[in-house]
């Protein structure tokens, strides 16, 4: 009699037990990792507060909560706030405060069934020392980080039969490359810079150069023999390390031969093309068509710089003593470097 009367009373504590019984906090963080695709880890969680209730026949578990998660993996998740994507770097942490789990009780326990936080209010980054940082500084310190992120190209240069095969590295505004010679069979290193406006140049010597802009992450231009034009140039972006990033139609890079780097950023600037005009008068184009003359004209001496040029014109933005800026095409015949 006393061991079924000790039967009962054990399986009446199981189930009050089993009843009362709620999700661990090591759940709940299953439960928010889930909401990454197990792309996180948690580093810590705190329990804020719980409540039961019941909805539509079933019991349900809200659990309230604060955590710091880093990520273990580079994601990309749609803001619930915004709607757009926010991309996340492996390694990167954040501290929320204002976290929840939906978990919904089923025979064998607690089922996670939902996971959310409030993006608007306390989200906090953690930089590499632990201390909390608003998103805005966050992502701006980012963004300065990954400008200063090494990127390497390579490619190959087209109607342009001494050099070819290119590689290049940007690291922040400074620009190296592997030049191939194919008539000493040597890779030299060149040097060049990156404008604020994401124009590029590269020095090659002997008045030769490389300038060009970005276009949708690849390196496009045209190489110079001072003011010619003697080739285009195109590089692709590769997720190779430097040392295994391999110029194109190179077959070797021994004998490496260095030009000297130009020695300020001012240097490099200095080569763009400058022309004087040459003739008593020198009229303005609307295009490089002899047919769209204009009346305005630039008079003998005065200097000019060229922004681009084409079918005997080149194009440039003058401004006079007055500030008074006119654009156009002026014949290249009536200029002179």
């Amino acid at each position: 009699m006393r061991l079924n009367s000790l039967f009962a009373f054990t399986l009446l504590s199981s189930l009050l037990l089993f009843s009362s019984c709620k999700p661990a906090i090591d759940e709940c963080g299953e439960c928010f990792a889930k909401k990454f695709n197990n792309a996180i880890r948690i580093v810590d969680i705190a329990k804020k507060n719980g409540v039961e209730v019941q909805k539509d026949g079933y019991t349900l578990h809200e659990v309230y909560f604060s955590c710091t998660i880093e990520f273990i993996e580079d994601y990309n998740i749609k803001s619930p706030v915004f709607g757009v994507f926010e991309s996340f770097a492996k390694g990167d942490r954040l501290e929320i405060e204002n976290a929840h789990a939906q978990f919904i009780k089923t025979d064998n326990g607690w089922l996670c069934n939902d996971a959310d936080y409030n993006a608007m209010k306390g989200v906090y980054y953690i930089d590499p020392k632990g201390n909390r940082v608003e998103s805005d500084e966050y992502h701006k310190r980012k963004a300065e980080e990954e400008a200063r992120r090494p990127r390497n190209y390579t490619g190959w240069i087209d109607n342009y039969m001494q050099h070819a095969a290119l590689k290049l590295r940007v690291i922040d505004t400074k620009l190296t490359g592997t030049l191939y010679n194919k008539s000493t069979h040597q890779a030299i290193v060149v040097h060049g810079y990156v404008n604020r406006d994401n124009s590029w140049h590269i020095n090659i010597g002997s008045n030769l150069y490389l300038k060009g802009d970005v276009l949708n992450n690849n390196l496009e231009g045209v190489c110079f023999q001072g003011s010619a034009k003697i080739g285009k140039y195109s590089f692709r972006e590769v997720s190779l390390e430097w040392e295994q990033t391999k110029a194109l139609d190179a077959p070797h890079e021994t004998n490496t031969e260095e030009q000297a780097p130009p020695a300020s950023y001012a240097e490099a600037k200095d080569t763009t093309i400058y022309f004087y005009v040459t003739t008593e008068k020198a009229y303005f184009y609307d295009q490089p068509n002899a047919t769209t003359i204009k009346k305005a004209y630039l008079i003998k001496g005065e200097r000019i710089k060229m922004v681009k040029e084409a079918d005997s014109f080149v194009y440039t933005e003058f401004t006079n003593a007055k500030g008074i800026v006119t654009k156009g095409w002026l014949l290249e015949s009536n200029l002179s470097l």
